[in-house]
């Protein structure tokens, strides 16, 4: 490593052309995907993958709910 010699490419690239233009359906599909910022509610769950262990534990919530609801009948 210390006997080699750093070499620099000093040629250009070809350039590739930027549009600047988006079609009026990509700017509306842009805009839906956006967050508005004036909303103060996150909810993470919202744009998250499903979670096994949250079903589970909902799941348990509910049969204690379920439950609880039983002995406060009778």
């Amino acid at each position: 490593m210390l006997g080699q010699k750093n070499r620099v490419i000093h040629e250009r690239g070809i350039p590739i052309p930027i549009t600047k233009k988006l079609s009026t359906h990509s700017k509306n599909i842009f805009e839906t995907l956006d967050y508005d910022l004036n909303k103060n509610i996150f909810d993470p769950t919202n744009n998250s993958p499903p979670n096994d262990f949250l079903v589970k534990l909902k799941k348990r919530m509910e049969m204690f709910e379920n439950f609880e609801n039983i002995e406060i009948s009778n």
